[in-house]
């Protein structure tokens, strides 16, 4: 699974673009045509460790804030997902790696805050990816094993890239001084089970 969405329709041959979407707007991706087709279709959920946004400071200069959960559990990241069929030499190299997981099933289940979190300047060295939280067959863990499945079964050439698009939204007011947007947060294993499982088309 690669961060930054490359859609199924890319033709065979084309070097992919990680950084042209590796975001994608909560209110406007049913509109967009890269999008469009995966809402209500391929929802997914990716546990970061935390994230990173910068702030220019009273000399210019950019300052990373790192934020993540005061107690370090991980944060549970809804996103939409894509496949692209490509011979397994040519996406050798390609991308920014990736060490989440998702689900391809369907939801519209909301996001949340950053809840008891928070942010600290930092220099760097702290970001990445997480396990899935949660536990049971009905729960994140659940639904994670389940794509594992489809993954194996839709990928036996070794051909076929899972690749995502984080989702965004307006910034919580506490984070507003920082930035104007940032990650669909789900809050628990519930809800992110939730937005794996559940069908609908609105974001």
């Amino acid at each position: 699974m690669r961060w930054g969405l490359v859609p199924s329709f890319t033709k065979k041959g084309d070097k992919p673009d990680f950084f042209r979407m590796f975001n994608a707007r909560s209110e406007t991706a049913a509109e967009k045509p890269s999008f469009r087709r995966l809402v209500g279709r391929r929802h997914g959920v990716v546990a970061f460790t935390g994230f990173y946004e910068w702030k220019r400071d009273e000399k210019g200069e950019r300052q990373p804030y790192y934020f993540h959960y005061a107690d370090d559990r991980p944060l549970l990241f809804a996103v939409l997902y894509d496949t692209w069929q490509q011979g397994g030499d040519a996406i050798q190299g390609y991308g920014n790696g990736g060490g989440g997981k998702a689900g391809s099933s369907t939801s519209s289940s909301g996001g949340g805050g950053i809840g008891d979190g928070k942010a600290v300047p930092t220099t760097g060295g702290r970001g990445g990816h997480a396990d899935l939280a949660g536990e049971g067959e009905g729960g994140l863990r659940g639904q994670a094993a389940l794509l594992e499945r489809e993954v194996e079964e839709e990928d036996r050439g070794g051909s076929l890239m899972f690749s995502y698009a984080v989702l965004t939204t307006k910034a919580a007011p506490r984070l507003e001084w920082l930035h104007e947007r940032m990650p669909v947060i789900l809050r628990g294993a519930q809800d992110a089970a939730a937005w794996m499982r559940c069908k609908g088309q609105e974001v």
